[in-house]
């Protein structure tokens, strides 16, 4: 059996990686906006101060580095369109590492954007949750729509590997909102 250059093989790491972190993020919105603004905001405010965010911030961190080295060992035989598809999976998986990682970042990200939204809508009745949520999870289901057509459309890869980063981001993200919200439940023992 014949292994892929070096440079297919980073190639199709970084497709695999980002189709999944679009998975994520679309399935996620459909059970953040089932849960409500206030099942949302409950979320958010428990997984700022969880264990599990800054493991997901580490193991993103690890697959984002992971990346750029294969990406740094196979430079010469990438075109500009796998760079930047290699590159922008290694940037933002490392960045969201570094920002689960690093448990002030998360929450001052968090606060400076929700801010500037009651910021820009003071006064209007959008200057709540509901709308502040809405809004974001229809931005960011079209941003992981759009950046995952493009991804796949880059190299389209087979079924097997489209089926196993949907059923890998299912997966990895019930796996990390259970992993929270038990963590919440048991923090709520503790206290009470």
């Amino acid at each position: 059996m014949a292994l892929m250059p070096d440079n297919d093989a980073v190639v199709h790491a970084s497709q695999i990686a980002w189709l999944t972190l679009c998975s994520m993020m679309l399935f996620s919105r459909f059970l953040f906006q089932a849960k409500g603004a206030p099942g949302m905001r409950a979320f958010l405010n428990a997984w700022k101060g969880s264990t599990t965010h800054r493991v997901w911030g580490f193991a993103a961190l690890i697959v984002g580095v992971a990346i750029a080295v294969g990406a740094v060992n196979s430079w010469r035989g990438l075109n500009w369109r796998d760079v930047v598809v290699v590159t922008t999976a290694a940037a933002v998986l490392s960045a969201d590492g570094l920002l689960n990682l690093c448990p002030s970042w998360f929450g001052n990200f968090k606060e400076r954007m929700q801010a500037a939204w009651v910021k820009r809508h003071s006064g209007s009745p959008r200057a709540n949750d509901r709308d502040l949520f809405g809004t974001v999870n229809v931005a960011l289901g079209a941003a992981s729509l759009l950046v995952g057509a493009a991804v796949y459309a880059h190299r389209p890869l087979t079924m097997a590997w489209l089926a196993g980063s949907f059923t890998t981001a299912v997966a990895l993200t019930m796996t990390l909102l259970f992993a929270c919200e038990r963590e919440a439940r048991h923090r709520e023992d503790l206290a009470g």
